[in-house]
């Protein structure tokens, strides 16, 4: 929630108004909406007084990110919390996707486990396989492949379209070689 910060609507952003993270174009339902809509003012101190708000702020992150992602069942809190805000910030399917790819590159050639499907979807084969890994392997190895492919993905979102450049700041400064 602090990387989100508060409210927005910024004409280069492509979900629209938002507020810490949660896009009113992709998540139109979501409850905080009926606040938001009754504040006329957007004053981030105020908004972040409002105990309703930002609990349900907190239960819409951890039902549609977090438990998506079975970020419990994760066997490790760094790799977990890597997906969680990779997933807020562009979906969990793109953010298993990293995941899988990782896994896939970093099986030594299959020796310890068989690719995987990149499907972007936390199934129980990704989860093995991810636990296999990190029986022989640093979780940060993970980490730096997870977050080479994010940068990518930005990289490739602002060369198709230069409208999106005015969010490099902010996207690049998630993408991390290192544990913070």
């Amino acid at each position: 929630m602090k990387i989100e910060g508060g409210y927005s609507n910024l004409s280069t952003d492509r979900g629209g108004e938002t507020y810490k993270g949660v896009s009113r174009k992709y998540h139109p339902t979501w409850e905080g909406w009926k606040i938001l809509d009754q504040v006329k003012i957007k004053n981030d101190t105020e908004l972040a007084k409002n105990v309703v708000l930002q609990n349900q702020v907190k239960s819409f992150y951890k039902t549609t990110f977090w438990d998506k992602l079975k970020g419990d069942l994760i066997p490790s809190q760094l790799l977990a919390e890597e997906l969680f805000d990779t997933g807020v910030n562009m979906g969990t399917t793109p953010a298993v996707k990293f995941l899988q790819e990782a896994l896939n590159v970093l099986n030594r050639n299959k020796a310890l486990y068989p690719d995987t499907t990149v499907d972007g979807v936390m199934g129980a084969s990704t989860l093995s396989y991810l636990t296999l890994l990190l029986a022989k392997d640093k979780e940060d190895l993970v980490y730096k492949v997870m977050n080479i492919l994010q940068g990518k993905y930005y990289l490739d979102i602002m060369k198709t379209d230069s409208s999106q450049e005015a969010n490099a700041r902010g996207w690049l400064t998630r993408v991390q070689f290192t544990k913070t």
